[in-house]
């Protein structure tokens, strides 16, 4: 495997993560811990499943999210990792003392193969691997600075025909050369943390004219610091020298944060006492280099069945990764660029699949699953108990759907075999349940509703001027179009010439208010000796607003029968208290009283709706 070696003099804010390898024979090797090895698609982040992943010479092959998991004591191990379709990777993993997990990411390919360095943190968080980078001596964002009163620094120099930096002694008492900052690779711009372990080796070639005493490198962390002086160094020597130190010299301060390393020059003649340096590098450092994400883009998948309805907990599956659709039936995905194969599937339904193209913006796409179940048509008519009348916009509900009758009353279902009870609610109507059983076949259910008005018939009569009731029967059902003189209806023989008239009263006051807005619907059969006849709804005072029957149009039940609808705002009544649920009067147009005609008044049906 390459190592990456830094080139660097001082180094500013060098982040180490890791520890010093421990040798497989440490007595702490016996305790195992955790590597956890997630591989993904590098241009999907996909995971990718049955990839074989080699620690040492033990294999494991990736499960449905791309992982393989190792135990391991501590130490340091060869890894690879190989997939079908894509180019293999290999590098090395240390463990020390705790869990680990490594990243890798592998490009669609046929051959080839790149490296890694993984990096353990104390802290125990996930490192972001990137593999490969190839380091020349081109290195950016380094700074220079010098200790000792005076000193000059020239970065472009040049001595005995090599490029160097040259630093001029000032006061005398002692240079250093410190290079500050993030390093970086001019090509890439990349900023990135360098971590020194044990066997790093600071390298570097310096030459130095005037009467220096001695070299040192210094190497300075976070909490401690050390420096050394350099034995080898012939201050009497004016051509280049190569200088090699090894990290483990300075075990106080690696591997802790590292924040600076410099080389320092001690005496020297101020003005003429110069230290030229090049070649800096620190080898066998290992780098951990943030992978560059692509910019995303989101792709929305909505899936629906044949009547275009949500599907809930489709399984949607976009190269690798799946996710389930929520209560819209959608499920999205953050996607660069690229075509992608989608792959849909639900219980019930048959699979549906298909392509996808994202380019530089956001996409949707619908989805429309078949069901692989055979339905029937459950057909739900809602109609009016007492007038046989559709009722529009009644609420039916089956198996949890619910569906509002049409302008025919008509609300239908494509269900399954099985049995199923329908709900039908309406406002104004008492609720109605009822069971079918779907086998097979189309089916059709009529429901009526009736009002949940009171019973007015429940409620005492009172007649004035002893005009009988000749027939009043608490409960009873009349079609419209075969009501007939009977048990079912209040017949009231009015004598004529005198003031008279017939009320219902409630024993105790009903509240009506439920209904604002609605109408007063009652059926009556009037003599022909009678033109006209006062209707009123009256309060627990008497308020009430009388209104005429020839005000109004009524429709023809048949048989001398009419139907008649008034609204009940015309009664101007308090709905809140109602007393008086129906009363019939003698007109109050004008006709003299002793000119009223008599005769036999049939009455039934007086309903709220």
């Amino acid at each position: 495997m390459k190592k990456l070696s830094i080139l660097a003099i001082l180094l500013v804010g060098l982040l180490v993560l890791a520890g010093c390898s421990k040798d497989a024979n440490d007595v702490n090797s016996a305790v195992k811990h955790t590597l956890t090895v997630t591989v993904t698609d590098e241009a999907t982040q996909a995971a990718i499943e049955g990839a074989t992943v080699t620690v040492d010479e033990a294999s494991k092959t990736t499960d449905a999210n791309g992982v393989a998991q190792f135990e391991l004591t501590d130490g340091t191990y060869d890894i690879t990792v190989t997939a079908e379709g894509y180019e293999s990777k290999s590098g090395s993993v240390t463990i020390d003392g705790k869990d680990s997990t490594l990243d890798v990411t592998l490009t669609a390919g046929t051959g080839g193969s790149t490296d890694f360095v993984l990096i353990t943190s104390n802290s125990g968080e996930e490192t972001d691997i990137y593999v490969d980078w190839d380091y020349d001596n081109n290195i950016g964002n380094i700074a220079a600075d010098a200790w000792g009163s005076g000193t000059t620094i020239t970065q472009d120099s040049s001595y005995n025909n090599t490029p160097c930096w040259e630093l001029t002694t000032g006061d005398g008492w002692g240079t250093v050369l410190a290079f500050m900052g993030d390093i970086y690779n001019v090509d890439q711009i990349a900023e990135f943390p360098v971590d020194l372990t044990a066997d790093s080796v600071i390298s570097f070639s310096v030459a130095t004219t005037g009467d220096y005493d001695e070299l040192r490198v210094k190497v300075v962390g976070e909490e401690n610091e050390k420096e050394i002086a350099i034995d080898s160094f012939d201050n009497t020597s004016t051509d280049w020298q190569t200088v090699q130190v090894t990290t483990d010299q300075f075990s106080e301060v690696v591997p802790a944060n590292v924040t600076q390393i410099a080389i320092i020059a001690f005496g020297g003649t101020a003005g003429t006492s110069k230290v030229y340096v090049t070649d800096y590098t620190i080898s066998n450092a290992e780098v951990v280099i943030p992978k560059p994400q692509p910019e995303t883009y989101t792709l929305t998948v909505t899936v629906t069945d044949d009547s275009q309805v949500a599907i809930e907990g489709a399984t949607v599956t976009v190269n690798g990764t799946s996710k389930t659709t929520d209560a819209s039936g959608v499920a999205t995905f953050d996607l660069p660029d690229g075509t992608y194969t989608v792959n849909v599937s639900a219980d019930g339904y048959a699979n549906g699949s298909g392509s996808v193209t994202i380019d530089g913006a956001d996409k949707s796409v619908d989805v429309s699953l078949t069901s692989l179940e055979v339905t029937s048509t459950l057909t739900v008519n809602v109609k009016n108990a007492v007038s046989g009348a559709v009722i529009e916009g009644a609420a039916v509900t089956v198996d949890g759907t619910e569906i509002v009758t049409d302008a025919n009353g008509v609300a239908q279902f494509d269900l399954v075999d099985g049995d199923y009870t329908i709900n039908v609610s309406a406002n104004g109507y008492n609720t109605v349940s009822q069971d079918v059983t779907i086998a097979g076949a189309d089916k059709t259910v009529d429901i009526s509703l009736t009002t949940d008005a009171p019973s007015l018939f429940n409620s005492s009569f009172t007649v004035f001027n002893e005009a009988p009731i000749t027939a009043l029967q608490a409960s009873y059902e009349v079609s419209t179009t075969e009501i007939t003189e009977g048990d079912s209806s209040i017949k009231v023989t009015y004598p004529g010439d005198n003031w008279g008239g017939i009320y219902v009263e409630i024993s105790t006051p009903v509240d009506l208010s439920s209904y604002d807005g609605g109408n007063l619907v009652f059926d009556i059969k009037l003599p022909t000796t009678i033109k006209d006849i006062g209707v009123k709804l009256e309060g627990p005072k008497g308020t009430g607003v009388q209104v005429q029957l020839a005000n109004y149009t009524g429709t023809d039940a048949g048989n001398g029968w009419m139907t008649y609808t008034i609204p009940l705002s015309d009664l101007g009544i308090d709905l809140t208290q109602v007393a008086v649920g129906f009363g019939l009067w003698n007109p109050t147009d004008g006709t003299a009283l002793d000119a009223w005609a008599g005769g036999d008044v049939y009455i039934d049906n007086v309903r709220f709706e």
